[in-house]
């Protein structure tokens, strides 16, 4: 198998589905918390609801009550399909939320040995790399369901498109300029920097190779219903995802 870049190992590509009905695509990846496992997609992709307007996302109002991942096998080029309930017995959700961010954690068992989970590294999002308006950006994901070599996913390259220390939503919250697609729903967002970069005290770190930042969980295209530039896009930022694990230990 040729040399992959992790990041393309951490994404994910899901069917979602009512019953055995595909509602669509969707992207999601792993975050590892001590010896848990949880996977990270948006709220809109398990509720069927869109998360600015509340209104349902699917025509015929079907919500979804599974997931199919396609997994990485212990082979790697090989994956292996995973049928995941989103909902228990009751029909309560299997999923962590918060009401103001448009990000889910799914707690996922790992007794399975013929996996291979890649997480993304929550801790490089805490590299002290400089983000500011016009910042290269990739957003690693599956638009309108697409996939590259095999199930591996498809790399965007977008701008960040606002300031980033201002919060666009009610969740740490930025925005991105992208050609994203629908599909890319809960795709992981990262800012790669090679040989160095500008840290947020105006200092030049000289690494001599790559470094990558984790900047977020991106959700979608923004005010599209106002006529305004549909590539615009909201990520929303690694401190939701750490909200969903503080919530998930108490």
């Amino acid at each position: 198998m040729p040399s992959i870049d992790p990041l393309s190992t951490a994404s994910l590509h899901i069917q979602v589905l009512c019953d055995d009905t595909s509602l669509g695509d969707a992207t999601g990846f792993f975050i590892q918390s001590d010896t848990e496992y949880f996977f990270v997609t948006n709220r809109h992709v398990v509720t069927g609801v869109n998360f600015f307007n509340r209104m349902l996302l699917d025509q015929n109002c079907r919500v979804p009550n599974r997931l199919n991942i396609f997994l990485h096998s212990r082979i790697l080029g090989e994956w292996v399909e995973s049928r995941v309930d989103l909902l228990d017995k009751d029909g309560s959700p299997l999923w962590i939320e918060k009401e103001d961010c448009d990000v889910i954690l799914l707690p996922f068992p790992t007794e399975r040995n013929d996996l291979v989970i890649y997480p993304v590294d929550l801790a490089s999002s805490s590299i002290d790399i400089m983000i500011s308006p016009s910042s290269s950006v990739s957003v690693v994901g599956y638009p309108n369901g697409k996939l590259s070599c095999g199930k591996f996913p498809i790399w965007k390259t977008g701008h960040v498109a606002s300031d980033y220390e201002v919060n666009y939503y009610t969740g740490p919250s930025f925005l991105i300029d992208a050609t994203t697609r629908s599909g890319m729903s809960g795709s992981s967002v990262f800012a790669g920097r090679e040989g160095g970069y500008q840290n947020t005290n105006g200092g030049i770190i000289y690494t001599g190779g790559l470094i990558t930042k984790f900047l977020g969980v991106y959700s979608g295209r923004v005010l599209e219903e106002t006529g305004f530039d549909s590539s615009i896009g909201i990520v929303w930022k690694p401190e939701n995802v750490l909200g969903l694990l503080s919530i998930r230990k108490k």
